[in-house]
């Protein structure tokens, strides 16, 4: 087997779940978490940059979009080395991770994704995407600690975060059903339900607002593309009750998000604050941009368009804005259309995670899709 045939299949999965095969190996071994994930980043690193030299990607880079995530990286990269050569005191992390980050998982790996639709079969990729969940997320539920955090608790730690293991649900639940819808086998059908029967139970377990959220907003966008493409009234009619008795469900064996939801928008402690704080520290700055987080909280804003506007100023946000907004304006377009929807469906939980959660170094995954959805166009 010629595995530079499966090079895209391979960075994928690296990119988006090695991480999490690093922790698995660091718990079941002797090594450190820090050098396995070193090790793993450096492999997915190494073949994204691989990818860009052997399929020649640099040619690519003349499309407007391309030109303009190059100049919005450039004043991003330049904002970390201004805050981390004359603030490094003031960031909440190490320096090199924030270079480890911006350059080696988030802006540079996301070049080698511009020929990814062209090279992929996309139901190869689902059944490759739920073969690794699945006994990743049987460990996490079997394995993992819970955690109190913000007085709730999760299934997570610090090492593997409720918020990231609760993606990976939602991420499992997305692809397991669509895999399912085009599998004949009664094995692997059977194994396709066991596996979102367990995404489920993780996903209850980790307690996390944006997974919950992510996914509810997925399957009405889901239900409403199907609702639209099937004409049939006693169709609609069975989808839409179904739907409702699925939130009925959901609202009961869940209550756990609208309690995290009125926890973010309480003023006084919660992501609403911090949303208000990077507003208003952009607007002490809003030509150039004043950092790169919240000296308060002394942490980012915890959602990418604050950040955008507060870490690279005016001119650096309204590009952001079109970098997102784009692929997101394409995306709604294929997800009501008859198209094959899956990476689009992926991209939708990804941009929702980004509202509530992470730093625009760090939302890689968002990153990724991006640069598909648009070099697919």
């Amino acid at each position: 087997m010629n595995l530079l045939n499966y090079k895209y299949y391979i960075l994928f999965l690296l990119g988006f779940f090695g991480y999490g095969y690093s922790v698995v190996f660091s718990e079941i071994s002797s090594f450190e978490l820090y050098w396995v994930s070193v090790v793993g980043r450096t492999a997915f690193f190494g073949l994204a940059v691989f990818i860009i030299i052997h399929d020649k990607i640099y040619n690519s880079l003349k499309k407007k979009y391309f030109i303009i995530f190059l100049f919005f990286w450039f004043l991003l990269l330049t904002r970390i080395v201004f805050d981390t050569t004359v603030y490094p005191e003031s960031l909440r992390f190490p320096i090199s991770k924030y270079y480890a980050f911006a350059l080696g998982v988030s802006f540079i790996p996301s070049l080698s994704f511009i020929n990814f639709k062209k090279k992929i079969d996309v139901l190869i990729l689902g059944k490759f995407i739920v073969i690794m969940l699945f006994p990743l997320l049987l460990f996490v539920l079997f394995f993992e600690p819970y955690t109190e955090i913000n007085n709730f608790v999760r299934l997570g730690s610090h090492r593997f975060h409720p918020i990231m293991i609760g993606h990976l649900a939602v991420t499992s639940i997305i692809v397991s059903s669509f895999v399912l819808r085009r599998e004949k086998e009664k094995v692997f059908l059977i194994g396709l339900f066991l596996n979102i029967l367990l995404s489920l139970i993780v996903l209850f377990n980790t307690q996390s607002r944006g997974p919950q959220l992510a996914f509810l907003i997925v399957l009405i966008f889901i239900v409403i593309s199907q609702i639209r493409n099937n004409r049939s009234f006693i169709f609609q009619k069975r989808t839409i009750l179904t739907l409702g008795l699925f939130l009925i469900i959901f609202i009961y064996f869940f209550p756990v998000l609208f309690e995290r939801l009125q926890f973010t928008f309480n003023s006084g402690d919660g992501r609403l604050l911090q949303w208000k704080l990077g507003v208003e520290q952009f607007l002490s700055s809003p030509i150039y941009g004043s950092g790169l987080e919240i000296p308060k909280f002394n942490i980012y804003p915890h959602n990418i368009f604050i950040e955008g506007f507060m870490a690279t100023g005016i001119l650096g946000g309204l590009l952001f804005l079109y970098l997102i907004l784009k692929p997101l304006i394409l995306v709604l377009k294929n997800i009501f259309s008859t198209k094959e929807k899956l990476l689009s469906i992926l991209f939708l939980q990804y941009f929702i995670a980004s509202m509530f959660s992470g730093a625009i170094i760090y939302n890689f995954a968002l990153w990724y899709l991006s640069i598909i959805i648009i070099s697919d166009d």
